[in-house]
């Protein structure tokens, strides 16, 4: 319904056709491969994921978490809205599946990212002590 009202306004401004059809918009927007998922896009959110983990262990800028987690996460869940308003079924559940692939990335770096920190740092501890040096 959201969606709709946006596609109305959108037509409204000129932006977009209110009655275009799901051919017309895979035309229009065929440079959008949002909903469609491969190894890059998991690629993408993997390094997003690691990035975004590695800002916040290390007190780092925070804005970077949030540009890292909208570039994988935010375009796939505006085209499942916007596949959705149109009456796209296919593109829309294949935008819902690019962002639990993204979603999926970012979960398993940030884990996995915090799981090598703190290897990463019991290691320096035990280094250190045996060492002597502070």
């Amino acid at each position: 319904m959201f969606g709709q009202a946006m596609a109305r306004i959108a037509g409204r401004l000129g932006r977009a056709e209110p009655r275009a059809t799901a051919r017309d918009r895979e035309t229009r927007l065929e440079y959008w491969v949002v909903w469609q998922s491969d190894m890059m896009s998991f690629v993408v959110a993997v390094l997003a994921g690691v990035a975004g983990m590695l800002s916040l262990t290390s007190a780092k800028s925070g804005a970077l978490v949030g540009v890292a987690i909208s570039v994988t996460t935010v375009p796939a869940a505006a085209d499942a809205a916007m596949a959705l308003s149109y009456g796209d079924p296919r593109a829309s559940s294949g935008s819902a599946q690019q962002l639990a692939v993204n979603l999926a990335g970012i979960l398993v770096a940030g884990t996995l990212t915090l799981l090598a920190q703190k290897a990463f740092w019991s290691w320096k501890r035990r280094h250190l002590a045996r060492t002597g040096t502070a």
